[in-house]
């Protein structure tokens, strides 16, 4: 409740965090910001855009950069 924004950066979606998710009317009036670099080796960018696509469903405000 007291969380009004997030950053992601680099990062990947994993399975068991759906399971521990907010729902989706406190997730109302939050703001998420997703960013992955393009060179990044370790971390491929498909899970930065499974975030996007995933978060796309939740009632925040998205930010996503590449």
């Amino acid at each position: 409740e007291l969380l009004q924004a997030a950053m992601v950066l680099h990062s990947r979606l994993l399975p068991e965090v759906d399971a521990m998710a907010a729902p989706h009317e406190a997730l109302a009036g939050k703001t998420l910001w997703v960013s992955h670099g393009l060179q990044d080796g370790v971390i491929p960018l498909a899970n930065a855009r499974e975030i996007r696509a995933k978060a796309a469903t939740w009632p925040v405000a998205l930010s996503y950069n590449e």
